[in-house]
């Protein structure tokens, strides 16, 4: 599975129905045992987020929240009649997604002497919390906050579609290793008409995960954008390599690119969406192969600096990236000017060299629009950011119809402010 970015990835969780398996055995047995008459379930009410975790015996070192955002938050659970609770007030976020973090005890004993020798130490899903979510990662807990809704275009039927896979062989255009595509069409149609075309860095992902094909769906349906082919583009094995700026990888996208809109006929050049390294490899894509594209919609990319993202020069392509970030940085003259959408959660670390980046491509002369949503780095954040931010650039890539009357969440365009560095979960 792909990964958001290089993010150290918390152990897959299971689904509903096995909730006890990543909570850890012996922990799942407590919360099965029945909570204590004082503990209620996490919630979010009189302006408090309350996070419970049962376990009536007090056999457990501690428990911790576990959420991969730069937003301050406390995160240790205080211990409670019949397990573990975690109060404060409702953070400035539209969402929280988490998991929780579960210190076993080092041997048999009272809650005195569990804190003294703690032993394993576990991340799971909150079993007082029925609310799950998918991601690269697997599935986590989520609460909303006061007034969040998810986009309205989610509650509309999903499209019918026909699907077909391609594949850029090695040695046959492919500079990168094989490329792999679902390309998929609406229902009615077939190989031989013409539509835009939409490609997608973790295709596959962002539309099981972000809800990519089912949103564009929706604006067509509401006169808000046309209809399109959407092309897939899986990652491959080594997708943290492939999408850090690699020269061999923009090559065999902008070959993959000339054959898939000669093989499905469409008119003028695609629109390319990429999040996290996703993005970073999209506008490398472009800047290095300009007009293959006619316009980029990139989500929290990777962005990284010296001195914006010191933290992640340890990453293994971190030499790649920060070069290909001076160099735009440095021009000045972009070789090509595509329109941009460039959205961000503010409460993720991106936040800042996202920033950075939009404001190098302005000072460029390129046409970027900027959106935010209150949450971290995570498929929902970037689905939430789809609308209207996707149908405005789809717009000024190809013309055609507006987004007056919005099918998603409130319009939250502009610069993002900052929130700082993250705190490590």
């Amino acid at each position: 599975m792909s990964a958001p970015d290089d993010e150290p990835a918390a152990p897959a969780t299971p689904d509903d129905d096995s909730v006890g398996d990543a909570v850890a055995p012996e922990a799942a047995e407590r919360a099965d045992a029945g909570q204590a008459p004082t503990l209620r379930a996490s919630r979010v009410e009189d302006g408090a987020l309350v996070l419970t975790f049962p376990d009536p015996d007090h056999a457990l070192a501690g428990v911790r929240l576990w959420a991969h955002l730069s937003t301050p938050l406390e995160r240790e659970y205080a211990s409670v009649p019949g397990g573990w609770e975690l109060a404060q007030p409702v953070p400035d976020l539209d969402r929280l997604e988490y998991l929780v973090e579960i210190r076993e005890a080092g041997h048999a004993g009272g809650e005195a002497d569990a804190a003294a020798e703690a032993g394993p130490t576990h991340l799971g899903l909150d079993p007082t919390n029925p609310l799950r979510v998918g991601g690269a990662f697997g599935d986590h807990s989520w609460l909303p906050m006061p007034g969040y809704a998810p986009p309205v275009w989610t509650a509309t039927p999903p499209a019918e579609h026909h699907v077909e896979t391609w594949t850029l062989e090695h040695g046959a255009g492919a500079h990168d290793g094989e490329l792999v595509v679902r390309v998929v069409s609406p229902r009615d149609t077939g190989p031989a008409d013409a539509l835009p075309m939409v490609m997608a860095h973790d295709g596959p992902e962002m539309d099981a995960l972000g809800g990519l094909v089912h949103c564009l769906d929706a604006l067509a349906a509401a006169g808000r954008a046309p209809r399109v082919r959407v092309a897939l583009l899986s990652p491959g094995p080594d997708r943290d390599a492939r999408y850090s700026a690699r020269p061999e990888y923009a090559r065999t996208l902008a070959t993959a690119t000339a054959v898939l809109t000669s093989r499905w006929p469409t008119p003028g050049a695609p629109v390319l969406l990429g999040a996290s390294l996703g993005a970073l490899a999209a506008l490398h894509a472009e800047w290095t192969q300009p007009g293959t594209f006619a316009g980029l919609f990139l989500a929290s990319g990777s962005y990284f600096t010296p001195a914006l993202d010191p933290g992640e020069s340890s990453f293994p392509h971190w030499d790649a990236i920060t070069s290909f970030t001076a160099e735009v940085a440095a021009a000045d003259r972009p070789p090509a000017a595509p329109p941009v959408a460039l959205v961000c959660g503010t409460a993720e670390e991106n936040l800042g060299n996202n920033e950075a980046m939009a404001a190098h491509l302005r000072r460029l002369g390129l046409d970027v629009d900027t959106a935010t949503v209150r949450d971290g780095h995570c498929y929902t954040a970037w689905r939430d950011l789809l609308d209207p931010a996707l149908p405005d650039l789809l717009r000024r890539a190809w013309g055609g119809p507006g987004a007056a009357e919005a099918t998603g969440t409130p319009d939250t365009h502009g610069t993002p402010d900052s929130t700082g560095s993250p705190e490590e979960p």
